[in-house]
């Protein structure tokens, strides 16, 4: 936790006015009490107070959903089907309004600033539209080749490029 929270990129968005601090906040809760709910599968509470932080994390930040579905899939390991319910019952009551409301204001925002503050659902259904299925491999792809080059040079940063690889 403490080289995560000194890494240079969580430093220097601490420093600006943006919904990633108080992301990386949410979710950091969000784990300990999604865990604590895990190894006390009796708990209504705790499961409840999980599911909320998980759905809160994604009004925040869209990608918050991982919270979410890391969630609901280990409920799922764990088999416990209705907890899973809960869960996803508690993202959908939270998401499904924002969304409906950002997709019918999605042509208030200037089409020059759309790819930065629109809709993702916009996004993806363009791309969809526009590519197919493949647009989710070559996005996949280029964001797996981005984090890989990104994490080589915040841990090793003047190493030669096979052990920064590694």
């Amino acid at each position: 936790a403490f080289v995560a929270a000194a890494s240079v990129p969580v430093l220097i968005l601490s420093a600006l006015v943006m919904s990633e601090t108080l992301f990386l906040a949410i979710v950091m809760y969000g784990l300990v009490v999604a865990g604590r709910s895990l190894r006390a599968p009796q708990s209504m509470p705790l499961l409840i107070a999980a599911a909320a932080i998980a759905a809160l994390s994604v009004l925040v930040r869209t990608h918050g959903i991982a919270l979410v579905g890391a969630l609901f899939v280990a409920l799922l390991a764990h088999r416990r089907w209705r907890d899973a319910g809960i869960t996803a019952a508690f993202a959908l009551v939270a998401i499904v309004p924002w969304q409906l409301w950002t997709a019918a204001h999605q042509g208030n925002v200037p089409v020059v600033l759309q790819g930065a503050y629109g809709s993702y659902g916009g996004w993806i259904g363009h791309a969809l539209a526009q590519d197919g299925a493949s647009f989710f491999s070559r996005t996949i792809a280029s964001n797996v080749d981005r984090t890989a080059a990104t994490l080589s040079a915040a841990v090793a940063p003047l190493t030669a490029v096979v052990p920064r690889a590694a």
